[in-house]
């Protein structure tokens, strides 16, 4: 049975319509083969006999290849057999240069169907199918693969191989974070063409994303070695993907660990400047009183006790608030915990000393430190508890988080600070606060007043007691400083201003000693006569 294609005598295909493998190009091939009929030959049909005859004899023109430009940094030569090139000029093994236009994203849609026929169907030029499948091709794909959707394609395997066990089974939100920002530096490097090769090209990626990009985004450098460690993860899922440029890829993966590495110190000063600013901002127990005794929380109080049949946007998102502000105030969690708390681990509570415990088993810890406490008191338990009641009336059924938004969705750990603060600021008080202030406040009073119940405190805010003495221990370091600046004053002024004997051990009692071979002398020794 013939198939049929229309078009005319009137088609001429363009002067560059023939591939760097000695084929019909893909573009013309694909998308302007589709011929427009003739005014006079409208109906004429072209079987399929008749079509290969034709793309036979365009092949036959001796038209020349399209030209290419080397990929390699620094190189940049438009060349027209780019694998010769390769092993001339930079000296590439035969095998590696052969797949050059293929990995850097240089063939066409046409040259990567008759690539495709030739390794996995053993078809080749000389067989007689091989025409006709190219033209069934061309009528079932009519377009071009966009570039963008390719490097989407490509994230989305991307995403799925961290989250197996090759790429470490991180977290979706860790994974979809990283597809993200591999994709944003892969725009930035390059825009036009969106090929995820485009990151070995240091000169590009140096200038266009860590000097230009970053600096007009003001990325802070813990930003900067975050997008350098997805990239990385990227580069690693190349080379598991049998990526034959792996030699490449592992050169840029050791160019990118000292790129993090560079930033790594600039890291730490800001993080301590940071901590530092912090000493202004720490919470205090008056601060505490005035939320809880303020309007807009004994509102919400009403609100719940009230237990309406309809509550307003307005109320439901001033009662959830509230609740979330007072459990980390008092439990100083991570915003995280509250994020992934679910109705059941609210309702399977435990119950010891007058306190209800809640059991998360989702955050950042819990693989090395178990599940976090929440600790609440019978009256914080009881809002929970109606809040619960309340938020049956926006639930949308497969949503399983306690606190969620207005429209029934899971709200996300950056979504909990932004409300925790805007519950803070109906309160009455100023200033940002967040749960890592929140922390930084609970860890600094119980240094200061309890400092026995290190241990405890880590257990219920779920990290080690060495992370607490070194991120969080603010007070307790400016109460050493002074204490010792006092005593170093009031020794300083001793020596200059006494004029009695001294009440220190005598220099004639000093024996003579040695350190490291050499004698220290004694008062004797050093007696003129």
């Amino acid at each position: 049975m013939e198939e049929s294609l229309e078009g005319s005598d009137e088609y001429s295909p363009s002067k560059e319509s023939t591939s760097s493998e000695g084929g019909y190009n893909s573009e013309e091939l694909f998308d302007e083969v589709e011929v427009k009929p003739s005014k006079e030959k409208e109906s004429k049909k072209m079987t399929t006999q008749e079509a290969l005859s034709r793309i036979v004899s365009e092949e036959k023109t001796g038209k020349k290849r399209k030209p290419k430009v080397c990929p390699v940094e620094g190189c940049g030569t438009t060349v027209v057999y780019l694998p010769r090139h390769l092993r001339q000029i930079h000296k590439w093994k035969k095998e590696r240069a052969v797949h050059a236009v293929q990995m850097f994203g240089l063939r066409t849609s046409q040259q990567q169907q008759q690539h495709h026929l030739k390794k996995f169907h053993k078809i080749t030029k000389a067989d007689a199918a091989y025409r006709e499948l190219l033209l069934k091709a061309r009528q079932t794909h009519p377009k071009k693969a966009n570039d963008s959707e390719n490097l989407k394609q490509n994230s989305v395997s991307f995403e799925g191989w961290l989250q197996s066990v090759d790429g470490g089974m991180k977290s979706t939100k860790s994974a979809r974070q990283h597809r993200t920002q591999v994709q944003t530096v892969v725009s930035v490097i390059d825009p036009q063409k969106l090929l995820p090769n485009s990151l070995l090209n240091k000169v590009k990626f140096r200038e266009d994303f860590l000097t230009q990009y970053t600096a007009n985004k003001k990325f802070l450098p813990g930003t900067i070695k975050s997008y350098l460690c997805s990239v990385r993860h990227y580069l690693h899922f190349q080379i598991y993907s049998g990526s034959p440029l792996e030699k490449e890829l592992r050169d840029m993966i050791d160019t990118v660990g000292r790129w993090v590495a560079s930033y790594r110190k600039e890291g730490n000063k800001r993080a301590l400047e940071k901590g530092d600013r912090d000493m202004s901002k720490l919470i205090t127990p008056e601060m505490v009183k005035t939320f809880k005794e303020s309007k807009a929380t004994k509102e919400a109080v009403t609100v719940l006790h009230s237990l309406k049949a309809q509550v307003s946007q307005t109320e439901f998102v001033l009662v959830r608030d509230m609740i979330m502000t007072s459990v980390l105030l008092t439990n100083a969690n991570r915003s995280g915990v509250l994020a992934n708390m679910l109705l059941d681990q609210v309702q399977n509570i435990w119950r010891m000393e007058g306190v209800a415990i809640i059991s998360v088993t989702e955050h950042k810890t819990a693989s090395y430190l178990g599940p976090a406490k929440v600790v609440l008191s019978e009256e914080v338990y009881g809002w929970l508890c109606k809040y619960i009641t309340v938020r049956a009336q926006v639930e949308r059924g497969d949503t399983v988080e306690v606190f969620v938004s207005w429209t029934g969705q899971k709200m996300e750990s950056s979504q909990i600070c932004k409300a925790v603060q805007s519950s803070w600021r109906k309160a009455g008080l100023d200033g940002e606060i967040t749960s890592t202030l929140m922390r930084k406040s609970a860890v600094s009073k119980i240094h200061e007043t309890h400092p026995a119940m290190k241990s405890q405190l880590s257990d219920l805010m779920c990290h080690r007691v060495e992370t607490a003495t070194k991120s969080y221990r603010l007070v307790e370091r400016e109460r050493t400083s002074v204490a010792a600046a006092e005593v170093l004053r009031d020794l300083m002024a001793f020596d200059t201003e006494s004029a009695g004997p001294s009440t220190g051990p005598s220099t004639s009692d000093l024996k003579p000693t040695t350190a490291r071979g050499k004698r220290i002398f004694s008062s004797t020794d050093l007696k003129v006569s």
